[in-house]
């Protein structure tokens, strides 16, 4: 260039030492400590400027990328304010609608507002697109400190929800389940270590070979691998320097065949894979995707492969070898689970599954897991896995660890295999190593609908030991169907679209929900149990002098639903949720719940585990009918149950106020329930409201309703009139 072109050559010298001697002028001066760090970007820069030029009765307003709270750069600057509680609201904006006519539409920028002034809490709402949507409350939701630290604790970057439901019910899976590695407190359940994958596919690339030998292993590359599939895809077929990202997938015949191998497009010398792995002594890798999107089929995919060479876009997990194979298999089942991936789409927002990302995640501890839990997820995983004699290591560190009652049960599985689709007879190909004490049973045989509904038992299974009841299920699976066509959420768009493109149907979703039915009617597995939320010393209720213990207060919980249940025209889900709220405001503070507004009023998720528990014990039934409100009704057994309930003293002091408030609720419709315990919620919340702020409050929080004045006046009439309002509350 110097030669070609000085004038530019010196251009460019002269910008190239001005960014170099800025870089160096930002790290060093010391006026931006929280952002100077990593790739320094102006934008980052100006924030830091913005936060600290505001004194303590001051706000700022800016416009900045996204990433100032997503991006791991930005980390320092967003776990300073968060602490600080400066945090007013962010508010996420792509520019596909081109309210920046020049910018890119795929640009992502945020309205980020600041204050001096602690605030308890921030608002946020992501994947906005026109400044309208802002009016939606279904897309803002609220986060104090305390929550981003639960969900990230290390980076105390937000997490990118699309809906406030998103956001509860992630804060929800992450008060239960802990992270994989909690770089502030050091914990690390797993014992897992990571690895870049064993050779960088550029400057590794003189280990290379372009066909197979002697001492020569397989270099899988990232797009060759799926959940539970190492034989994913190949480069048979590929022609030599094709530019293409995509490879032709393995058919249903090659993966029916136990012999096959894919083709890789290169290969490695097994002293070289055996010097990188000199530590793991197994005959099998645990790695997954790098390169993941949120709008994906899938986000989070991870596999289990053969001893083989890896590239870097395979990074590897290592898991600490005392905790057996058995453990491994449980630890790939929850990474492969709907649900992880479920929380790993709020957090990938570029085109990686980062180690930041990765070590966030929520994921059992290995503890959570006994002997019940390890036969019924090793059973799976193994018929998922061991479809393949390249893969029988795994299967055989499987047998080697499992007693005989699991040998039996590993036995029994492959018979069931065998009979569904013929099996296969052993045979193994000359390159298969057989070990003496390994697992004396072929490979089982790939079927699709098989492996489908395997996947589905896991999930569901998986969705239990989350903590999740069955409509949450339905939620992450399809928040449409639980809430129509216009809600504003997404979560497995593209798996929807592409199952119904090929099956006619979302056949996921089915089959899940059917393995979560069955799972519970066949008592393969206990409902999470309700934890009464009540503090370690007894709550006092009504009478100071009167304390209840968690029995008594799990029993009126019980009592209290199986009344509801027993009054026909109290049956609907959703309004016995709003009998019970109601129960509470009489004075019934033994019920023990958190109360939250959510879309249909006031609720607390452990009703509806109280209610699955209810069902499994017998005691409710659902109602087959298509209306999503009238699931379930009381059954004679839970007629029993009612009346030795009505013998503990608590019950029967509580027993008057529960049929004061169905009488005073009597008749009224799902809807009308619906607004009255709103309209009670936000008067609570807020007393000192008058008539017209609470009406415009509730128009506000249901703008989809479309609540008409007369039926507000009606509705807080009446509520005045039963004396769930008090005096100071205006009239209309």
């Amino acid at each position: 260039l110097a030669d070609n072109n000085p004038a530019l050559a010196t251009e460019f010298a002269a910008a190239k030492h001005a960014a170099e001697a800025t870089s160096r002028f930002v790290r060093a001066g010391g006026r931006f400590p929280l952002t100077a760090v990593g790739d320094v970007n102006t934008y980052a820069l100006f924030a830091e400027l913005a936060k600290s030029l505001i004194n303590t009765n001051g706000r700022c307003g800016i416009i900045v990328p996204t990433g100032i709270a997503t991006d791991d750069t930005c980390k320092r600057f967003f776990a300073a304010i968060s602490e600080a509680k400066m945090f007013v609201s962010l508010f996420d904006f792509e520019n596909r609608e081109k309210l920046f006519a020049d910018i890119d539409s795929r640009y992502k920028f945020s309205l980020l507002t600041l204050a001096g002034q602690p605030q308890p809490q921030a608002e946020f709402a992501f994947f906005l697109t026109r400044t309208q949507h802002l009016d939606d409350r279904m897309r803002r939701f609220t986060l104090a400190p305390e929550d981003i630290a639960l969900i990230n604790p290390n980076t105390r970057t937000t997490p990118v929800f699309r809906t406030r439901v998103d956001a509860e019910l992630t804060r929800k899976i992450y008060r239960r389940v802990p992270v994989l590695m909690n770089e502030k407190t050091g914990e690390n359940p797993w014992g897992v270590t990571f690895r870049q994958g064993l050779f960088n596919m550029t400057s590794d690339s003189h280990l290379f070979h372009t066909e197979p030998g002697q001492g020569r292993l397989p270099l899988y590359e990232a797009k060759m691998i799926h959940q539970f599939d190492h034989r994913f895809a190949s480069y048979e077929g590929v022609a030599a320097g094709s530019s293409s990202t995509q490879l032709p997938p393995a058919t249903p015949e090659q993966h029916a065949d136990p012999a096959y191998r894919v083709t890789p497009r290169y290969w490695v010398d097994a002293r070289e894979v055996d010097q990188r792995l000199k530590d793991w002594r197994r005959g099998w890798l645990i790695g997954f995707r790098d390169i993941a999107r949120a709008t994906d089929e899938r986000t989070a995919i991870f596999s289990l492969l053969p001893r083989v060479g890896v590239g870097h876009k395979i990074p590897l997990i290592f898991i600490n070898e005392g905790h057996g194979t058995h453990l491994s298999a449980s630890f790939l089942a929850n990474m492969d689970s709907i649900v992880l991936d479920y929380v790993a789409r709020q957090k990938v927002g570029g085109t990686s599954l980062g180690y930041f990302i990765l070590k966030q995640l929520p994921l059992l501890s290995s503890a959570e897991y006994g002997p019940h839990e390890i036969e019924f997820i090793v059973i799976g995983v193994i018929e998922l896995i061991y479809t393949s004699w390249d893969i029988k290591p795994f299967a055989d560190s499987v047998w080697r660890e499992a007693d005989e009652a699991l040998r039996e049960r590993i036995r029994q599985q492959w018979r069931e295999n065998q009979d569904a689709t013929g099996g296969h007879e052993w045979d193994p190909p000359a390159w298969v190593e057989l070990a003496d004490d390994g697992i004396p049973l072929p490979p089982f045989k790939w079927d699709e609908d098989r492996r489908a509904c395997l996947r589905a038992e896991l999930d569901a299974y998986y969705a239990h030991l989350y903590g999740l009841i069955r409509d949450e299920l339905r939620y992450i699976l399809d928040p449409q169907e639980v809430y129509g066509e216009d809600f504003p959420g997404e979560t497995f768009r593209v798996l929807k679209e592409k199952e119904i493109k090929k099956y006619g149907e979302y056949r996921t979703r089915r089959l899940v929900l059917e393995a979560w039915d069955r799972l519970f009617e066949s008592g393969a597995v206990e409902p999470v149990a309700v934890a009464p939320a009540v503090a370690e010393e007894p709550v006092a209720v009504q009478d100071e002098e009167r304390a209840y213990t968690a029995e008594e207060i799990q029993a009126m919980q019980e009592y209290a639903t199986l009344l509801i249940a027993a009054h026909a025209e109290s049956a609907l889900r959703v309004y016995a949720a709003k009998i019970l709220y109601f129960c509470t405001l009489r004075g019934l503070r033994p019920l023990g719940f958190n109360w939250t507004l959510e879309k249909h009023g006031p609720y607390d998720h452990t009703i509806g585990q109280l209610r699955d528990r209810l069902v499994h014990e017998g005691y409710l039934e659902r109602v087959q009918t298509q209306d999503y409100g009238k699931p379930f009704r009381i059954t004679p057994t839970g007629e029993q149950k009612l009346a030795e309930l009505e013998q503990h003293d608590a019950i029967r002091a509580g027993k008057p106020i529960i049929e004061a408030v169905l009488r005073d609720f009597a008749g009224k419709t799902s809807r009308e329930m619906e607004l009255r315990a709103t309209l009670a919620f936000l008067h609570q919340q807020h007393p000192e409201w008058g008539y017209n702020q609470l009406v415009l409050a509730l128009q506000e929080e249901k703008a989809e309703r479309r609540f008409a004045k007369d039926e507000i006046e009606v509705a807080v009439l009446e509520l005045e009139g039963l004396g769930y309002f008090d005096s100071k509350t205006e009239q209309p």
